[in-house]
């Protein structure tokens, strides 16, 4: 009896508060609509409200981590790092059973330097940014760290690049160099990979062969200074960035690769 009479008094005062709301111009009700900000260029983002001031701020802080972990590295100067983000998602592999069938438990995202673990970036990411249907998209994946962080003489080392996506139609680019998931040697360090997307209006065509999976020579010391020189393709527009560590994963899924030394 007493529950009874107490969900009715719980109803009777959340309508009181909505009609109250109401009454007012509905000023009161929020909705919390979330949104990566990151994914719009900072000169896009206005400075008229206090939100919009700490969300500048935020874009700057993250902008700011980039320039101190890629320039000269992968950006000539400061004004070359990008001012949008991409995301990156990856679909975590759960096991694969005797059919070699696998199966998947969640995604997680290699967002602003964050530690993903070898098993959560075995698979290609899927890649999302703020696209105009009218363009081309050209991503890429390195390794800023290969083969060791103290000792990158493999600078850099090519995970992934497809180029001539319409949009984010990924299914139609063309694969260049095919994915394989980040596997640092033993001991190497907290290794960096970067995730660059470059828009063009056009078509690219990519004098390349294509680089198999297993393909492990012609991946290492890739440049994309020269990418971009080469194909005048401008500087990246996109970017994100995350980190992997060697992990007990590494001699399971990658037992048929060869070893990074």
């Amino acid at each position: 009896m007493y529950r009874s009479l107490f969900v009715y008094v719980y109803i009777f005062i959340t309508l009181s508060v909505l009609i109250d709301c109401v009454r007012k111009g509905g000023n009161e009700i929020k909705v919390d609509i979330k949104f990566d900000h990151r994914f719009v260029p900072q000169s896009e983002l206005s400075s008229d409200e206090d939100e919009d001031i700490l969300i500048k701020d935020e874009h700057q802080k993250h902008r700011q981590k980039v320039i101190e972990n890629f320039v000269p590295i992968l950006f000539k100067h400061n004004d070359s790092v990008p001012d949008a983000f991409c995301e990156v998602m990856f679909r975590v592999r759960k096991r694969i059973n005797r059919r070699n069938v696998q199966s998947y438990k969640n995604e997680t995202f290699g967002d602003n330097g964050n530690t993903l673990r070898v098993n959560d970036t075995f698979n290609p990411p899927i890649v999302a940014y703020l696209e105009l249907s009218s363009k081309y998209y050209t991503t890429l994946m390195i390794d800023v760290d290969a083969p060791h962080v103290k000792r990158p003489i493999y600078r850099s080392w090519l995970n992934w690049l497809v180029g001539n996506v319409p949009g984010r139609n990924f299914s139609d680019g063309e694969t260049i160099a095919e994915y394989v998931g980040p596997y640092p040697p033993k001991l190497s360090g907290l290794h960096r990979f970067v995730v660059l997307v470059y828009q063009h209006d056009n078509k690219i065509d990519f004098r390349e062969n294509i680089i198999a999976k297993y393909n492990f020579y012609d991946r290492q010391n890739f440049s994309n200074f020269e990418f971009e020189k080469k194909y005048n393709i401008g500087e990246a527009t996109f970017m994100n960035y995350f980190c992997v560590k060697y992990d007990r994963f590494v001699p399971t899924l990658f037992k048929n690769f060869p070893l990074l030394s």
